[in-house]
C-alpha cells in the first residue's frame, strides 16, 4: 500500500506499567509507512520502567513527546480517558485526525494509512477502528462486535468529530462518544480488512473480568440500557465467559442503590433505540447474542512477527501455535 495520503494523524497513549507493551507499540509506529505528525505517551505513575522508555523515545524521534499526570491510586477506564483527554489537549490541533492507540496493541506497517484512506474516501466517518484480533490457544481470533461500532484500544476520530463527542464521559465512553457522532451526523465503522492486534485480553489490566463486567453493569443501568438487551448479551458472553454474568450483577446492583442516570436524554434515547432494532436483526438472522463475528468463526491464521510488531525479545519467546478446536471468540 503507497504511502501518499491527504490527511495527517497525531496519537495518544495512555500507559501506566507498559514497558514491555510500549516497547512493542513504539516498534509498530516507527514501522509505519505513514507515520503520525505528533505521538504523545502520557504516562501515570508506573512502577515499571515505562516512563525511562516513554523519554528516551522522545529523544530519539522529535515526533515523539511524554507527559505525566496525576497518578492514580489504580488503574480504572476513567483514569485512561483523562490521560487521553490531557494528551489532545496537548496535541494543540496537530493531525486531521486524532487515535486512541492503547499500548498494548501492535499492528502492520500499513494500518494507519488504511485508517487514513478510509476516512478520505468518507467525509462523514467520523470515528473508526480496526478488526481486533486476541490470541485464544496460540491462535489469531477475530473479537466479535455488532454493526458499525469501533474497538476501543485503537480508534481514530475526525477531528471535527472528537470535538463533537468531547468529553469522553465514563467506564462507557466507547458508547457514548459513538452516539454523540451519530447524533452529530457522523457515522462510525470497523475496518475488517484492517487488523490490529491486542496482545492482551480485555479488562486483564482493569483488575478481575468480574469486576470489569460488573462495572460495565453499573455503567449500562446508567445509560438506560434496555434490560432485555442486557440479558441477551450477558447470556451469550457468559457462555464463553462465565463472569460476563457480573454484568446483570452490576445492573441489578446500580438498580438498587438508585445510582443517577447520564443526563443527556437524546444520547440515552440513541442508545435504547438501537438496542431495539438489535433485537430484530437477531429475530430475523438468528445469531447468537449480536455479535459479529468473524467469517463463520474460523481461526485467524498468525502473523508474522514483523507484522504484529513483536520486539526481537518476543519473537524469541514466541511458542509455536497450538491447534484451535472450539470455535470460540472472544470481547
Amino acid at each position: 500500500m503507497g504511502a501518499e495520503c491527504s490527511l495527517t494523524y497525531a496519537a495518544v497513549t495512555p500507559a501506566r506499567d507498559e514497558e514491555r507493551n510500549l516497547a512493542r507499540l513504539a516498534e509498530s509506529l516507527l514501522a509505519q509507512s505513514v507515520k503520525p505528525v505528533k505521538w504523545i505517551i502520557v504516562e501515570n505513575g508506573s512502577q515499571d520502567g515505562t516512563l525511562a522508555l516513554a523519554s528516551a523515545l522522545a529523544r530519539a524521534h522529535p515526533w515523539i513527546e511524554v507527559m505525566q499526570i496525576e497518578p492514580s491510586i489504580k488503574y480504572r477506564r476513567t483514569i485512561a480517558e483523562r490521560a487521553f483527554q490531557a494528551g489532545v489537549e496537548a496535541l494543540a490541533g496537530s493531525g486531521d485526525l486524532v487515535a486512541k492507540v492503547d499500548a498494548d496493541v501492535s499492528f502492520g506497517e500499513d494500518y494507519f494509512c488504511g485508517l487514513l484512506r478510509a476516512f478520505e474516501q468518507d467525509e462523514g466517518l467520523g470515528i473508526a477502528s480496526g478488526a481486533c484480533l486476541e490470541e485464544h490457544r496460540g491462535a489469531w481470533r477475530e473479537v466479535s462486535l455488532f454493526g458499525d461500532h469501533c474497538f476501543g484500544q485503537s480508534r481514530v476520530y475526525r477531528r471535527a468529530c472528537l470535538d463533537a463527542v468531547l468529553p469522553l464521559e465514563g467506564a462507557a465512553f466507547t458508547t457514548i462518544d459513538e452516539t454523540k457522532a451519530r447524533l452529530a451526523g457522523f457515522c462510525t465503522r470497523t475496518l475488517r480488512h484492517l487488523p490490529y492486534y491486542h496482545n492482551r485480553p480485555e479488562a486483564t489490566n482493569d483488575g478481575s473480568l468480574w469486576e470489569s463486567w460488573h462495572r460495565q453493569g453499573v455503567a449500562a443501568y446508567q445509560l438506560g440500557y434496555r434490560p432485555s438487551y442486557l440479558l441477551m448479551r450477558s447470556s451469550y458472553r457468559a457462555m464463553h465467559q462465565r463472569s460476563a454474568l457480573a454484568l446483570i450483577v452490576g445492573y441489578v446492583s446500580a438498580f438498587s442503590r438508585r445510582m443517577p442516570r447520564y443526563p443527556d436524554a437524546r444520547v440515552v434515547g440513541a442508545i435504547r433505540d438501537e438496542q431495539r432494532m438489535r433485537r430484530a436483526f437477531l429475530a430475523m438472522r438468528g445469531t447468537r447474542g449480536g455479535a459479529r463475528r468473524s467469517t463463520t468463526g474460523q481461526v485467524v491464521e498468525r502473523a508474522p512477527g514483523d507484522a504484529r510488531g513483536l520486539t526481537s525479545a518476543d519473537r524469541a519467546r514466541e511458542p509455536e501455535p497450538e491447534p484451535d478446536t472450539t470455535g470460540q471468540t472472544t470481547r
